[in-house]
Formats: C-alpha cells, sequence, structure tokens
C-alpha cells in the first residue's frame, strides 16, 4: 500500500498580553493510500491547546475519481466533528477502479459557539479575531464579544473556514500509443521506442515490464518515463511470422487492459528475401563500348545490370536495409583466367544504387546492381538497420550471388602445327593469365587458318606467335595483375589476338595483311611500339 500525505499549517496567530506570548494553529492534514483494490483516505483538522479553548475542530473530505480523459466523479465525501477533543478526523475507503486519477480535498473549518436574540441581533464568542466565509463576503470579520440582551435568546455556531489540504495519485495503466518501428525480423535483437502516456506510474511503484505472448520473442524494459520506453527484443530465428501484440505493466496493470493500446501496440514480425533478376543468367561486365573495344552490335546497358529486390514476408513497409557487394574468390581460377597467387589486391565488384532504403507499401526495396569490369561472382547481401544494432550485431542478413561473365559462350585455342602460343608465362616467371587464348568461334576458328595460309606462303618461315586473346569468361584482361583498367582496353569480348611482328619479315607482311583480311579479320591494326598486329575479328559469320 502506498500513502501520499498533506499536512497545512493553516493558521498561526500571535498575541501580545505584557510579557507573555502564546501562539494559536490550527494543522489541516489530507493522506490517501491505494492499492489496486481499495482507495483509503485520511482527513484531519487539528487544534492547538490554546484554539481549543473557544473553538472546536471540524473537516469535510471529498473523494473525486478522475479519468485520464478528465472527467470528474465524485466518487466518496464525509465529514468530522469533536466537541470535547482538539482533533477531528475521518477515514474514507471505495473500490480502486484502476485507469483513474484519486484526488482527496480536505476542508478545514473552527466552529464559534454564538447567541442570538429576538430581534434579530447576533453576537458571539470570537476573542482572536477570526474571519468566517460567507456567499456574500468570503471573509466577514466577527465580533468578538458576548453582549447578551434582554430578549429571547438561542445558542448556535457558526464554520469559520480556515483551507483546504489537497493530495492525489494516479492509478493509469500504461497507454501505448505507437511502437517504433512497428516491426522486426526473425532472428534479429535491438530494442523498439514506444511512446505514449504514464507508461512507467508513479514513482516508488515498481517498474514497469515488458510481455508478449509470442514463443520465441523476449522483450525488456530497458529504460522508462512517463512518455517513452526503450523496449529492447529478441527474436528466434525460428519465431513464427505475423503480428504480435506489445503489452507494458505497471503497478497498476496491464496495457492490454487500455482501449487506446489495444490499437496501438502490434508489431510484425517478419522474414526477407533478396534475389536479383538476372539468377538464370549473367550480368555482363562493363566498359565494353562498340567501337573502342570490339562489342558488335553494341552491348545494351541494361545487360550490365540486374535489379535487386528485396522483398519482406509478410509485407512490411518502412523497414530499413543495407545493400552490400562482396567478392567471391572462384575455387577454380581457370574460369575467370584470373590467377590471384600472381594479383595484388582485390578485385573491384559492382555498385548498388542505392546502397541503402526502406521498403514500400508492399514490403519491397528495389535497387540496380551495376557490374565491374571484370568477370567472376559477386555476393549481394542485404542486411536489416534495427534500432540498437551496430553493424552485424542483432541485424539480420540474407545473400544472393550475381554471376558477371559475355553471355557468348567462348572457345580456347589449343596449340597448332603451324603456329605457336605465348603470353602464358610472363618473362619475370608469373602466371597471371596463363589461360589467355580464349576467343569467339570466328576468331579460334581463323587463327589456325591464318597461321596454315602463312605457312603455305612461305615455306620454311618462322611460324606465327599468337599472345593474348580474351579470358574464358571475358570482361577486363589487365595485363599487371593489378586490378586496374591500364593497358589492353580490348580483349574483352574474344575478338582480338596479338601476333608478333619481329617474327614477320618485312618483305612477307604485305601477304600476311592480305591474309589476316581474308579470314575475316575487321582490322589489321599494327602497334609497332609493342612489337604486334593487334586483330580484330568480324562478328559476322
Amino acid at each position: 500500500m502506498k500513502i501520499i500525505l498533506t499536512t497545512l499549517l493553516l493558521i498561526s496567530i500571535f498575541t501580545l498580553a505584557h510579557t507573555e506570548s502564546r501562539a494559536q494553529y490550527a494543522i489541516g492534514v489530507s493522506a490517501i493510500a491505494v492499492t489496486p483494490f481499495a482507495v483509503d483516505t485520511y482527513s484531519e483538522t487539528s487544534l492547538d491547546p490554546v484554539l481549543f479553548d473557544y473553538y472546536n475542530p471540524y473537516v469535510a473530505g471529498y473523494l473525486y475519481k478522475i479519468s485520464r480523459y478528465g472527467f470528474v466523479e465524485e466518487y466518496r465525501s464525509g465529514s468530522a466533528y469533536c466537541g470535547e477533543c482538539p482533533t477531528a478526523y475521518g477515514y474514507m475507503s471505495a473500490p480502486t477502479i484502476v485507469d483513474n486519477l484519486y484526488q482527496l480535498e480536505s476542508d478545514h473549518y473552527l466552529v464559534s459557539f454564538y447567541y442570538a436574540e429576538d430581534p434579530p441581533l447576533t453576537f458571539w464568542y470570537n476573542p482572536y479575531g477570526y474571519g468566517y466565509a460567507s456567499e456574500s463576503d468570503p471573509f466577514l470579520p466577527t465580533g468578538y464579544q458576548f453582549l447578551p440582551g434582554s430578549q429571547p435568546q438561542w445558542q448556535e455556531i457558526q464554520f469559520d473556514y480556515l483551507g483546504t489540504t489537497a493530495v492525489a495519485i494516479q492509478t493509469f495503466l500504461p497507454q501505448i500509443q505507437r511502437i517504433t518501428p512497428p516491426h522486426a525480423p526473425v532472428g534479429g535483437s535491438g530494442y523498439f521506442l514506444v511512446t505514449g502516456q504514464t507508461l512507467r506510474g508513479p514513482a516508488g511503484f515498481g517498474d514497469v515490464t515488458a510481455n508478449t505472448s509470442k514463443p520465441g520473442v523476449t522483450v525488456h524494459v530497458d529504460s522508462a518515463n512517463d512518455t517513452q520506453a526503450q523496449v529492447s527484443f529478441s527474436i528466434s530465428p525460428n519465431a513464427a511470422k505475423g503480428s504480435t501484440y506489445l503489452e507494458l505493466s505497471n503497478y497498476w496493470g496491464s496495457s492490454s487492459l487500455e482501449p487506446v493500446s489495444l490499437l496501438n501496440a502490434y508489431f510484425t514480425i517478419y522474414d526477407f528475401t533478396v534475389t536479383q533478376d538476372k539468377q538464370d543468367s549473367v550480368v555482363v561486365p562493363t566498359g565494353i563500348v562498340a567501337g573502342l573495344n570490339g562489342a558488335d552490335p553494341p552491348i545494351p546497358e541494361a545487360d550490365t545490370r540486374a535489379t535487386v529486390t528485396v522483398q519482406t514476408d509478410p509485407p512490411v513497409p518502412d523497414a530499413n536495409f543495407t545493400l552490400e557487394a562482396q567478392w567471391i574468390r572462384e575455387a577454380d581460377e581457370s574460369i575467370t583466367g584470373h590467377f590471384l597467387q600472381y594479383h595484388t589486391g582485390n578485385r573491384p565488384v559492382g555498385t548498388l544504387n542505392p546502397a541503402s532504403g526502406s521498403t514500400d507499401q508492399n514490403g519491397k526495396f528495389t535497387s540496380t546492381y551495376t557490374a565491374p569490369i571484370f568477370a567472376g561472382t559477386d555476393k549481394l547481401t542485404a542486411r536489416t538497420n534495427i534500432l540498437g544494432s551496430i553493424g552485424s550485431l542483432g541485424n539480420v542478413t540474407r545473400e544472393t550471388t550475381v554471376g558477371i561473365a559475355l553471355q557468348e559462350v567462348f572457345s580456347l585455342l589449343t596449340p597448332g602445327a603451324n603456329y605457336v602460343l605465348t603470353g602464358s608465362v610472363l618473362s619475370d616467371g608469373t602466371a597471371p593469365h596463363r589461360d589467355n587464348h580464349y576467343g569467339t568461334a570466328i576468331a579460334v576458328t581463323n587463327l589456325p587458318l591464318i597461321a596454315d595460309d602463312y605457312i603455305a606462303a612461305f615455306p620454311g618461315a618462322d611460324l606465327l606467335r599468337y599472345n593474348d586473346m580474351s579470358l574464358r569468361e571475358g570482361g577486363k584482361f589487365e595485363t599487371a595483375g593489378d586490378w586496374g583498367n591500364g593497358a589492353h582496353q580490348e580483349h574483352r569480348v574474344g575478338r582480338n589476338c596479338d601476333v608478333r611482328m619481329s617474327d614477320v619479315p618485312a618483305a612477307n607482311q604485305p601477304m600476311l595483311l592480305q591474309i589476316f583480311i581474308t579470314r575475316r579479320v575487321q582490322d589489321p591494326h599494327p602497334e609497332p611500339t609493342l612489337n604486334h598486329w593487334h586483330l580484330r575479328f568480324s562478328t559476322t559469320p
């Protein structure tokens, strides 16, 4: 039981008579005690001995029940008087109806005795000159001496109002008006911000607690004041999806008994997936431009992109997510042709725009993935952004992958009788791209024929040396093994091959150039400083 007490020194008057001094005072008391079952009150007017020589105490108590919306009801009332003692007091008791404020007001009086005679002249003994209240004059001075006359007389009393003491205590249930965010993912942990009214209850009446009946979901109140509470949560990966009710309880009871809370105290447990729309195909590496590096016809920009979709289940709006692309190192490095022991740094990954955002009304968040210039595989991770979580702590992730490659399947040019394959191992002994002779069907078919035609035209000549073509799945073929975008601006789409010039005498070169053209080379571009012809094969049969 909790008791709240108000005490007021109502009057204090000093009179002087020669060298003596005497003090007179009255004390008013209001006290209230409330449990979940009963409201008990106490009202008291107490006079000091000197004051009691001439007056008696009187107290009137009024217990009001006030709803949280301001509706006032006089719940109980009573009064007490003592003609033979200096203290008048009384008790009241009533059943507690929670979710109300209970206020006790105690009016305190002195009782003055006086005589009246007919014709109506009134005198009463009021030696200290206290006033009394009336409707016409709230503080009317009184006489202080009884002067009886010769008329018929009778004794009556006068109530001299001293003042009011009041005390109140509320029994409001927690009222939840909003939960932010109103959802949480399976397997996640963090906190909700709960706003409302009377969430904590009166000071000294215990802490507010949280509860939910959903299996696999635990909640706990970290901190609370009257209008806001931070409620941490932890949700099992096996928790059932769907809507559930958050319940806050204080000393007086649960928010589940409060009508407004019944409308606003729900949150949704959801799962989610992340997918991309090129799941059954590949995304083409960027940086392939018609006329510069051999795309003919040009590769549509849409082929270098994928739409990434995060979908919540059940659909929840305004769920926050972050997307991230990460490089997956191939177990079989020959697939991409980049042998990592001879590479420095990490392969660039694709970009996501936007990289973070919120779900729409259908519970969906979309982003555009754009491939890097290199072939390979990227892992796309969607991560929840939960209040109170930092990085991976408490957040939930889902993943998908995206393959980056030319859609056309390349063939490997194998060694032949009339040509030599070079460039698999560099002069320093490293081999960052040892499988460097992949190309289109037209290129792989015609390169052996070019070598055969050249030897037929110049029997006994040095064999042609074929250096870099393209990598198995296309994309940027950087020579330095540094994942840069320097040399080899072509060699991305299987149409190119470098043929060493120093092995071909100047007298033989016009014929060789004619053979190139005959065998479907679109542009036998000489690059003397690099000691090779850069061939670009046609794309039409």
